[in-house]
């Protein structure tokens, strides 16, 4: 029994590892995109926030 359970857990870590090994390169590219349309966001909201401050001071 203490085989089995190793040969299990040898498997499970090799399909594990063949799986990030196969999806990194995918996963990768789409994170960064993400990180950089929320710094894209987060840019246009404080320059939004900016411009409503010196757009009040004026009126």
């Amino acid at each position: 029994m203490r085989v089995l359970a190793i040969w299990f857990l040898l498997t499970a870590l090799g399909l594990a590892a063949g799986l990030i090994w196969a999806f990194v390169p995918v996963l990768v590219p789409f994170i960064a995109i993400a990180v950089g349309f929320g710094a894209v966001a987060g840019l246009m909201i404080a320059l939004a926030r900016s411009l409503e401050r010196f757009l009040g001071r004026r009126a």
